[in-house]
């Protein structure tokens, strides 16, 4: 499908063009975090916490808390349990020929779908346009899919690690693949890429936040995860 530029322009100027208020929504997150959460979120992949944030208010949003048919791809993904489906399928993602997104069967899934949920996955997949249409084949029409994905990290899952995405890259990659954007969240933090690289490992919240403010920076100018709601209109 080819994007005419001016499209592309005003994907840009609607979702990715923020207000100062986006990056500092959640700069005092950690201050508020007690008991279970605080425990989840140690030494979890701290730009998960910002995508989770973003799509419970998504949610509410669009009303899709609940609805008839989910079709989710990680059962530990922290958004399940914000959301309650009368029907759900989980996808365990793998390389396996039965369980690959780029030759997702409907015949054996189903279709009509109401949301799609998954997470961390299109950097693993050679073809992420192909996989994302066969996402798109499931969902009935009005139906939508949420996924995130990182734009720099450090590589994992060798030898199927072969993409980082930037948010305009995310909004591209669903249009061409027949998606509408409803929304678009993007995380950047200097001192998280720098963690990353100089301990090959992914800091969580406590580690980015200044000591000395009790914040947490969302840089724009250091990109590292991007995260999408898209819909399939009806």
């Amino acid at each position: 499908m080819l994007i005419p530029e001016e499209q592309i322009q005003e994907y840009y100027d609607k979702f990715f063009v923020k207000d100062k208020s986006y990056y500092e929504k959640y700069k005092n997150i950690t201050l508020s975090m007690e008991g279970s959460e605080r425990e989840y979120w140690t030494f979890k992949d701290c730009p998960r916490l910002f995508s989770v944030l973003d799509f419970k208010e998504w949610i509410e949003k669009y009303e899709i808390k609940s609805g008839n048919k989910l079709f989710y791809t990680c059962k530990s993904d922290k958004e399940l349990e914000y959301v309650s489906y009368d029907e759900s399928y989980l996808f365990s993602y793998d390389e396996s020929i039965e369980n690959d997104l780029h030759t997702l069967n409907n015949k054996k899934v189903g279709n009509n779908f109401d949301f799609i949920i998954f997470n961390q996955t299109l950097e693993h997949l050679y073809n992420p346009l192909l996989a994302m249409k066969n996402l798109y084949s499931i969902l009935k029409p009005g139906g939508y899919l949420y996924t995130s994905v990182p734009t720099i990290n450090i590589r994992h899952g060798e030898p199927f690690h072969f993409w980082g995405m930037t948010p305009m890259g995310l909004c591209v990659l669903s249009k061409s693949a027949g998606f509408t954007v409803k929304e678009l969240g993007y995380w950047g933090n200097l001192t998280y890429l720098e963690k990353i690289f100089k301990n090959n490992t992914w800091p969580d919240i406590f580690d980015v936040t200044d000591k000395m403010t009790d914040e947490v920076k969302n840089d724009p100018t250091h990109p590292v995860q991007t995260w999408i709601l898209v819909q399939k209109e009806i």
